[in-house]
């Protein structure tokens, strides 16, 4: 089955920021920048291969762990809807984020591919592979209609991988 792909660089503060979007927070949840939140019960996938965590915020069901860069060598997230994952992993002193989408347009992969997308490099690194590239296209277009902000780094991501919007 045919899925879109797409693997570039980011950096850690962008992938904290990444990490606080994908945790379901309720108003008043501090979740301290500086450190990538993974929560220790989903009904997606999580996982994570670092250091201890140390901070925990709880969440009413379990609690959001929080982790330093030191120690960190990689992080998974998995939509429980569509199957898309973002999977961050340490390349020496490089960070590299890995996207992986269903092959299904669904709001939950529009997010997780909008997220991506506002945390990566757009640099000469990107690698893609849209077997799809007609779902990557309404995913984006699907998210610059529900998102805040990042409207432009999602277009120069969306031109930068071939796809108009």
């Amino acid at each position: 089955m045919p899925r879109n792909i797409v693997t570039a660089s980011t950096t850690w503060d962008a992938l904290c920021s990444l990490s606080r979007s994908l945790c379901n927070t309720s108003e008043g949840d501090e979740l301290r920048e500086g450190l990538v939140w993974i929560a220790n019960n989903s009904i997606g996938g999580r996982e994570c291969h670092a250091s201890r965590p140390i901070d925990e915020v709880d969440n009413g069901f379990g609690a959001w762990l929080g982790y330093t860069e030191e120690g960190a060598e990689r992080f998974w997230w998995k939509s429980a809807s569509s199957g898309a994952t973002i999977e961050a992993t340490r390349e020496g002193s490089l960070l590299r984020l890995h996207f992986e989408g269903d092959d299904a347009v669904r709001m939950d992969e529009s997010y997780y591919l909008a997220l991506y997308a506002l945390a990566i490099e757009l640099d000469d690194d990107l690698v893609t592979n849209l077997g799809r590239p007609e779902a990557a296209k309404l995913c984006l277009k699907y998210a610059l209609g529900h998102l805040s902000e990042g409207y432009e780094k999602i277009r120069a991501f969306a031109e930068r991988i071939g796809i108009e919007l």
